[in-house]
C-alpha cells in the first residue's frame, strides 16, 4: 500500500525537479562571479574557481587556482604558491566585460576576430589535407614493398599477372597522392579572401539590446559574457580572452 497519497507524491516530485534546475541569482548575499567556469590558468591549464574572503573593506572576491587548493587541503606543509595563484575579481571582471561589449557593439573588433579565426581554420584545413596525403603515400609504399616481395617469392610455374596488375594500381595511386601533396604544398591558403560576416552580425545584433541592462544587472552581464567568451586564461603578466567566433 502507498505510504503517502498521490497528490503529495506528485507535489514532492515537482519540487525536487524545480530544485535541480534552480538558477542561483546574483543577490546581495553572495559575490557575483560573472566569470565562473570560464577562468583557467594560462600556464598549466587548470581551472581557477571563484572564492571570497572578508576583510576590513568587506567581502572581496577573487579567482584562485583550484588544483593548488585541493593539494594543499591534504597536506600539512605549505606548498609553494602557483604563479598565477589568484587574481582579484575586481581587476579581471571589468576588463572581460569591457572586451565583451566591444565584441558586441563594435563591428571592426568583431570583424577582425572573425577574419583571424577564418585564417586559422584555413591553415588547419590545409595542414590536415597535406597530412592525409602523406599518410596515403606511406601506406601505398608499404603495400608496394610487401606485394613486390610476395611476387619475388612466387614459384616460377604460377601466374603472377594478377599481383603485377595490383602492383601497378598501387604505384599509380601513390603517384596520384604525391602529385596531390605537391599541389597542396604549392597552393598556400589565401589569408585575405573575403569572409562572411552576416551570421555573426545577426548574433551580435540580438545582444546589443541587452548590453545596457548588463551594466546594472549582473545576471544579464554573466549571460552575455558566456555567449561570447569561450575561455579566459590567467597569465603571470595579464590575461588572454578567447571569443566564440
Amino acid at each position: 500500500d502507498a505510504i503517502v497519497d498521490r497528490d503529495l507524491f506528485e507535489r514532492v516530485g515537482r519540487q525536487l525537479k524545480k530544485n535541480c534546475s534552480h538558477k542561483r541569482t546574483h543577490d546581495g548575499r553572495r559575490y557575483p562571479y560573472t566569470l565562473s567556469g570560464l577562468t583557467f590558468c594560462g600556464v598549466c591549464g587548470e581551472r581557477m574557481c571563484g572564492k571570497s574572503s572578508t576583510g576590513s573593506a568587506g567581502k572581496v572576491g577573487y579567482y584562485e587556482h583550484l588544483k593548488v587548493n585541493v593539494l594543499q587541503a591534504s597536506r600539512t606543509e605549505r606548498l609553494p604558491k602557483h604563479d598565477p595563484h589568484r587574481i582579484p575579481s575586481e581587476k579581471v571582471e571589468p576588463v572581460v566585460w569591457g572586451e565583451a561589449k566591444r565584441f558586441v557593439l563594435h563591428d571592426d573588433f568583431a570583424t577582425d576576430l572573425l577574419s583571424r579565426a577564418r585564417k586559422m581554420q584555413e591553415s588547419r584545413n590545409h595542414a590536415d589535407e597535406a597530412q592525409k596525403q602523406k599518410v596515403k603515400i606511406r601506406l601505398h609504399q608499404r603495400q608496394i614493398e610487401a606485394l613486390a616481395e610476395r611476387i619475388g617469392r612466387l614459384p616460377t610455374e604460377m601466374d603472377a599477372t594478377p599481383l603485377i596488375d595490383e602492383l601497378k594500381r598501387l604505384q599509380g595511386s601513390k603517384i596520384d597522392a604525391e602529385a596531390a601533396l605537391v599541389e597542396i604544398e604549392r597552393n598556400e591558403p589565401m589569408g585575405d579572401e573575403p569572409v562572411s560576416f552576416e551570421s555573426l552580425h545577426v548574433f551580435r545584433k540580438g545582444l546589443k539590446k541587452l548590453v545596457e541592462k548588463g551594466e546594472t544587472d549582473k545576471d544579464i552581464q554573466t549571460a552575455i559574457i558566456r555567449k561570447v567568451v569561450h575561455q579566459i586564461q590567467i597569465l603571470p603578466d595579464g590575461i588572454e580572452i578567447h571569443f566564440h567566433v
